[in-house]
């Protein structure tokens, strides 16, 4: 009887596609980047882009503020997943032409990078983030930066639970206190917190992240940047 050779399944190459922007990418040996990813159908994705750096045909909208279709082959971890091909969907190049859009959208990818690499998958979030860069690409340069407190409070409501005190159930905006953002990302208000229980917030704060209300650019700007300190151990240059 002739002996015949173990059968081997063929190696079939599963692949994902989605919707993604990019939040950071580094250059990976001499031809390749390792780019993170928010998408829409699985979260914040670092994945490396083989032949990147010298293909100008294959991934050249793999920029930011770019909303990106993406085809990815998922690795288990540790390994990144590949990007096998990314086709340009909407483009808001406009945050290109003013040096206050340019600062308020890096600060927009800087802070969703640090709060949310470890975050659950949230589709809404995602298409939140698409329509703040959306409006930062036609805002008026001396608004530019609101988009930045407008993706502040989207990250805050998907992570935690608005403006509510964790302990009294009470609206702390209605009651115009002031609060403690927690690690967690709940709020506790000044009447039922005691100072270290995270981060203070003033009443005029709490109104300017939730109610929309404009406290100017530098007092905006001092409000992103104490809340980043529960994301990074780093401040951002802003």
């Amino acid at each position: 009887m002739p002996c015949l050779a173990p059968f081997k399944a063929p190696h079939i190459v599963t692949k994902v596609q989605a919707e993604a922007i990019v939040l950071d990418k580094v250059a990976y040996s001499e031809k390749d980047l390792v780019v993170t990813f928010l998408t829409s159908e699985h979260g914040v994705i670092p994945a490396i882009a083989r032949g990147a750096r010298g293909s100008k045909r294959r991934f050249s909208w793999l920029d930011l503020f770019v909303k990106l279709s993406v085809i990815f082959v998922p690795k288990t971890p540790p390994k990144l997943w590949v990007v096998q091909e990314a086709s340009v969907a909407e483009v808001y190049s406009d945050i290109f032409e003013n040096l206050e859009r340019l600062e308020a959208g890096q600060a927009i990818v800087a802070l969703l990078k640090d709060a949310l690499k470890d975050a659950p998958v949230m589709a809404e979030l995602y298409q939140k983030v698409v329509g703040v860069l959306k409006g930062l690409s036609s805002a008026p340069a001396e608004r530019a930066y609101m988009a930045v407190l407008d993706t502040l409070r989207i990250i805050l409501d998907a992570l935690g639970h608005g403006s509510v005190c964790e302990h009294c159930q009470r609206d702390i905006v209605v009651l115009n206190l002031g609060a403690f953002l927690l690690p967690s990302f709940n709020f506790i208000c000044s009447e039922c917190g005691t100072k270290g229980d995270g981060v203070f917030m003033e009443p005029a704060q709490m109104k300017a992240l939730f109610l929309q209300e404009d406290i100017g650019k530098q007092a905006t700007l001092a409000l992103v940047s104490k809340v980043w300190h529960l994301f990074s151990q780093k401040t951002p240059l802003l």
